[in-house]
């Protein structure tokens, strides 16, 4: 499945346009520019610019031109405005990340206090570095941007901020934390009536529910943007939404509409000579015909996307893997490899563990074709661990995805965590099947092969019990999971119902999380809940299980406890995460929690009900104020 990284992100950022129904009456023209205009005149220009609207990017780059011109008649403030427009548009001048223009901005933004154009500079210089593969940096810039746009309290700054690390996330593959970025990025871009980044954003979150196979609510999105670009100006725009939607159904599996959408686009570049356009196609139509087992049309489009693009040496990867399918269908193995190592060489620099697995998979079934086992065991172990690695990272983003639900629609939070740990369990026997195959395939190889057999089973043997571990601890906090303390919960409730015993549970939530997140960043989260999760675990007594069910949420199994019991327990970990030190962390921060307890009611009560009435003590406690800990009845 194609995902052609720079350019798309290109036209949609800086191609995609407004319907004439949100067209600006301002809308800028280079004959508006007339040499005598004011201040407040040029402002007005500045703002369309920076709001979007329906007009193409060459007339956009005119007007610019015409604007500099004028711009150093101006104040410094003004001049800084428009610096912070023109920066979103110096792609098309070819300007990088490392053009003084940016060190020159934000030292004359700090030297002026201008904290308003430090942070929009700081978050247009970390995009330029997440185009240029380095997604370190920029994040290092977004959170900066974001610090200082809550420090101003600049809503469309936080939101720009929101977007940008939002898109950066998902393309990284943390679709949870960039969900929860661009959903509210989304909502103050509809409250302050900015349809133009409310469609780019909206287009990033379509693009993020695809990438968690949450193809309808993708699908829905993309329908939307359909409706919303079909009449814009710019055709561009248009034509990515269809080729997003294309990718869609091709992970569906429905090929031949896939197909049929990314024809009539490659058609619409042909007519236009539009090269790039075609080459960013024909990579699509690569990708789908090497799905339907096509692999001469596969080759044939890939090598084209090669010839006609622009600059090759930004992302050939893909290009060179859908290349390298192609030919090892055609039985042409050993140029398949050669094709396969260059995207690996690729792959690997971004470390990109999604088609790294891919590109693993096919490099195993060639050497297993060439009759090379050992590189084919070799490569079919990579593909096993990448794949595993990919199926806990995709339990994590649903759970995220859950906690983010729960904030929008929480009712649905009980079904779609069901449905998520269904999915792991299924990924987990598919993984596992698949390497019972590869065991079974070794075996027809013979005495020669007796050797490496024995050390890939017990390898095999090996990561299978690492993998069952990985699946019941946090990677976070490494305290039980949500199916690790439920399991442990329905053992703990036997036990009762055997020996006549009471027992209890409370659940623990840290009070204003999200607010700790979103002030100091998720690494200051994450640090917190590392540090929450060591007092905790030296508080509780040795025969209680304490587990992690959720981002701040965590539950303790009390077995043969009463209610009072449990309450003084509970009261007792409350004061030990108040009176946590955490200044070494953030200055000042105080850590408070809010605790609800019950206790097994009845020997028929079931652990979804014992959880429910310690659910609601907790957000009594919540609306009591917080900090506190409260008994169910």
């Amino acid at each position: 499945m194609p995902y052609v990284v720079s350019r798309y992100r290109f036209y949609v950022r800086c191609f995609i346009t407004v319907l004439m129904l949100f067209a600006n009456p301002l809308q800028a023209t280079v004959n508006d520019a007339q040499p005598s205009m004011t201040e407040q005149q040029f402002l007005a220009h500045v703002k369309v610019l920076n709001d979007g609207s329906d007009t193409t990017l060459e007339m956009n780059l005119a007007l610019i031109n015409t604007l500099e011109s004028h711009v150093h008649r101006f104040s410094d403030a003004t001049q800084r405005q428009f610096n912070r427009m023109k920066c979103w548009y110096l792609y098309a001048q070819g300007v990088t990340s490392s053009d003084p223009f940016f060190d020159a901005q934000l030292a004359e933004a700090r030297a002026a206090a201008d904290q308003h154009a430090e942070a929009d500079f700081l978050n247009c210089q970390g995009v330029y570095l997440f185009y240029e593969g380095d997604p370190e940096a920029a994040l290092h810039n977004y959170q900066a941007s974001l610090k200082i746009a809550y420090q101003l309290d600049d809503r469309r700054l936080i939101a720009d901020g929101y977007t940008a690390r939002g898109e950066l996330n998902s393309y990284l593959g943390n679709l949870g934390t960039a969900l929860e970025d661009l959903l509210q990025a989304q909502l103050i871009f509809d409250e302050l009536q900015l349809p133009y980044y409310s469609a780019y954003n909206l287009s990033v979150i379509a693009n993020t529910y695809r990438r968690m196979k949450a193809y309808q609510p993708a699908l829905k999105h993309y329908d939307r943007l359909y409706e919303l670009f079909q009449d814009a100006v710019d055709r561009k725009s248009f034509q990515s939404i269809r080729l997003q939607q294309a990718m869609i159904y091709q992970d569906m599996g429905q090929l031949d509409t896939a197909l049929d959408i990314v024809q009539a686009v490659y058609q619409y570049y042909q007519k236009q000579n539009d090269d790039q356009g075609q080459s960013e196609a024909a990579t699509y139509l690569a990708s789908i015909y090497n799905d339907r087992g096509e692999y001469q049309q596969a080759l044939e489009f890939g090598q084209q996307a090669e010839l006609l693009s622009e600059h090759p040496e930004l992302d050939p990867q893909l290009t060179r893997l859908y290349i390298g399918q192609a030919l090892a269908g055609l039985q042409r193995l050993d140029e398949a490899l050669e094709a396969l190592a260059d995207a690996e060489a690729s792959f690997l620099r971004e470390d990109n563990l999604r088609f790294l697995s891919e590109l693993y998979r096919a490099e195993a079934q060639v050497y297993r074709q060439l009759g090379n086992w050992q590189q084919a065991f070799e490569r079919q172990r990579q593909y096993t661990e990448s794949f595993v690695t990919l199926t806990e990272k995709q339990n994590e983003q649903h759970s995220a995805r859950l906690r983010i639900d729960f904030d929008f629609q929480r009712t649905h939070e009980e079904n779609q965590h069901l449905k998520d740990q269904q999915e792991l369990t299924d990924a987990k026997l598919a993984a596992l099947a698949t390497a019972a195959r590869w065991q079974r395939i070794t075996m027809l190889m013979g005495a020669i092969l007796l050797l490496a057999l024995a050390v890939i089973g017990a390898r095999y043997f090996l990561h299978a019990r690492r993998m069952q571990a990985l699946a019941l601890t946090d990677p976070l906090t490494n305290l039980p999971n949500r199916r690790h303390i439920e399991e442990a919960g329905l053992q703990m409730l036997a036990r009762c119902h055997t020996h006549r015993q009471t027992c209890a549970l409370l659940i623990m939530d840290i009070d204003n999380f999200k607010q700790i997140n979103d002030t100091f960043g998720h690494d200051t989260g994450d640090q917190v809940l590392q540090r929450l999760s060591k007092i905790a675990q030296e508080t509780v007594r040795a025969q209680d299980v304490l587990g992690r069910v959720g981002g701040e949420e965590f539950l303790v199994l009390l077995p043969a406890t009463s209610r009072k019991q449990a309450g003084v327990i509970a009261e007792r970990l409350r004061q030990a995460i108040e009176q946590m030190n955490a200044t070494d962390i953030v200055e000042d921060l105080a850590i408070t929690t809010s605790i609800g307890v019950a206790q097994m009611n009845s020997h028929y009560e079931t652990l979804s009900q014992l959880t429910t009435r310690a659910d609601n003590a907790l957000y009594a406690a919540k609306a009591s104020g917080r900090n506190r800990v409260e008994l169910a009845p």
